[in-house]
């Protein structure tokens, strides 16, 4: 063109807008919020075409304080979950698995039960005929159940078999022997009976195992149990009508006792003879029973006339009363003699007595006042 002004290139360099992103120094311990970044990237653009650098200032650091407050609030979170996690692994105690302890010794089971971390402790220590002595008879969790560690773990061990020796029975009534037996630690077993002439029925004659031997507990003691002496029995013998020597030998003779003898009046009886005895001739009896016998006295005696009771009469006397006393005495007048009955010193001031006289059937009475004869009179008593 004739020009020689250079030929200026009318293609304009333009430059792009700057995105700033935050750093990202530990992806564990931020997080980026990606919808963030594209809405800073398109304000960006808008910004660069619009040509309106303050609002795109402003813009930019309302968008930097959001991330920034975002990886604060995900670095709590973790933090958080991290604490949880570590606080129940600082609570978190293993389990252990219980073994079987019987019949292990004492020192044993302690040292299994410690090495796995829980504690061994005896609760008590207890006779026993399974398990010997210083063994684990006993343990508070069954094996194969789960605790945790230093859980105490309760044993029982065994003090061995007990002692026992046998009660002596001998003598004790049967019904005795059951209580003497559980309390030494033993226990009946088979009971027979016998007759025996010196312990009384009931009473134990004899026993096995004897008196004062060892013995394992509830072991059983046998015993035999008395019924008394044998009983035997006899014929009654017929005494009837012998005299009561005889008759006390006969009854002797067949292995009886002679009882009480008593004495009866009898028509047909001689005097001294066994008219009755208790038990009836030929009839068999216990030996050593005893047997009453009654003897006739002879004929029964004439019964006496009945004696007629005394009757009463009242007597009345008059007094004299040309004295002050008199003497009154009144005889009773019978065929062998007479009799005083009536004798006082009376005061004549009363003018009359009565005098109660006494007697049987018709009697004759005196009555004397001053010894001189007063009266005579016939009284029927009745």
């Amino acid at each position: 063109n004739g020009n020689n002004n250079p030929v200026k290139d009318e293609t304009e360099i333009i430059d792009s807008p700057t995105i700033e992103i935050p750093a990202l120094n530990d992806l564990e311990e931020n997080v980026i919020n990606i919808d963030l970044i594209d809405e800073n990237s398109d304000k960006a653009f808008k910004s660069f075409f619009s040509g309106n650098e303050e609002d795109e200032n402003v813009e930019k650091s309302i968008n930097n304080k959001k991330i920034t407050i975002a990886a604060i609030l995900s670095a709590l979170v973790i933090a958080v979950i991290g604490g949880v996690f570590l606080f129940k692994s600082f609570l978190y105690v293993p389990e252990v698995p219980v073994p079987s302890l019987l019949g292990r010794s004492e020192e044993e089971a302690k040292k299994l039960i410690e090495d796995l971390g829980l504690v061994f402790k005896v609760s008590k220590r207890e006779y026993s005929s399974e398990y010997d002595e210083g063994y684990v008879m006993e343990q508070s969790i069954d094996e194969g159940s789960k605790v945790k560690e230093n859980y105490p773990i309760e044993v029982v061990i065994s003090r061995g078999e007990k002692e026992i020796v046998v009660p002596n029975l001998i003598g004790k009534y049967a019904i005795e022997a059951g209580g003497i037996l559980n309390n030494a630690g033993l226990s009946e077993g088979e009971t027979t009976e016998e007759n025996s002439d010196t312990y009384l029925a009931g009473q134990i004659i004899d026993q096995y195992p004897l008196p004062n031997t060892p013995a394992r507990e509830n072991d059983k003691v046998s015993y035999v149990v008395s019924i008394g002496p044998k009983i035997i029995y006899v014929k009654m013998p017929n005494v009837l009508n012998l005299n009561l020597e005889t008759a006390k030998l006969s009854i002797v003779q067949h292995g009886l006792a002679v009882g009480q003898v008593n004495e009866e009046p009898s028509e047909e009886i001689e005097k001294g003879l066994v008219m009755r005895q208790s038990i009836t001739a030929d009839q068999e009896v216990e030996q050593g029973t005893s047997i009453w016998l009654t003897v006739s006295s002879g004929k029964p005696e004439e019964p006496d006339e009945p004696t007629p009771e005394e009757g009463v009469f009242p007597l009345a006397i008059s007094l004299p009363a040309d004295r002050d006393s008199v003497s009154i005495v009144i005889q009773r007048i019978a065929s062998d003699g007479r009799e005083v009955v009536y004798s006082e010193e009376v005061d004549t001031s009363e003018g009359n007595i009565l005098v109660n006289v006494k007697g049987k059937g018709t009697g004759i009475f005196e009555i004397y006042i001053d010894n001189e004869l007063y009266d005579r009179v016939e009284i029927t008593f009745e």
